[in-house]
């Protein structure tokens, strides 16, 4: 199973439907704190995870700081990583600045992808070759 998390479910609908056409059972969450409930209840049948970094603060992130939004997404990243340190995961985001991207690319396990330009069927051969990748591990 795939867990995908984005708030603008709308948006992603196309993703998700090549996902599931290409055989991948996907759950939706768009919001942290569903994603994170789901996540905590399910995670032995995640397989991976597409996360987007800007969400808007609940529970997971922090609703007082100015721009919590562009972090809220990095701290349920951070709550996953902790929890399943060996979960493989896809940030999935507009999010453009390079910090960021590069905050990603120190984790063996974590691909960073812009939305921008990244058509359905490449994401679905991004997951393949993640979940492949975990599985000759």
């Amino acid at each position: 199973m795939l867990l995908f998390i984005d708030d603008e479910r709308r948006r992603m609908e196309p993703y998700v439907e090549e996902l599931t056409l290409s055989g991948y059972e996907v759950e939706f969450e768009e919001n942290c704190d569903a994603a994170w409930r789901f996540f905590r209840e399910r995670m032995d049948e995640i397989e991976l995870v597409i996360l987007d970094i800007m969400m808007p603060p609940g529970e997971v992130g922090d609703q007082q700081s100015p721009g919590a939004g562009s972090r809220t997404g990095v701290s349920l990243f951070d709550m996953i990583r902790k929890t399943a340190p060996l979960m493989p995961m896809l940030i999935f985001t507009n999010v453009s600045d390079p910090a960021v991207a590069k905050r990603f690319a120190k984790d063996n396990r974590t691909r960073f992808f812009r939305k921008a330009g990244l058509l359905s069927h490449e994401l679905v051969a991004e997951v393949r070759s993640m979940l492949s990748a975990e599985r000759r591990r």
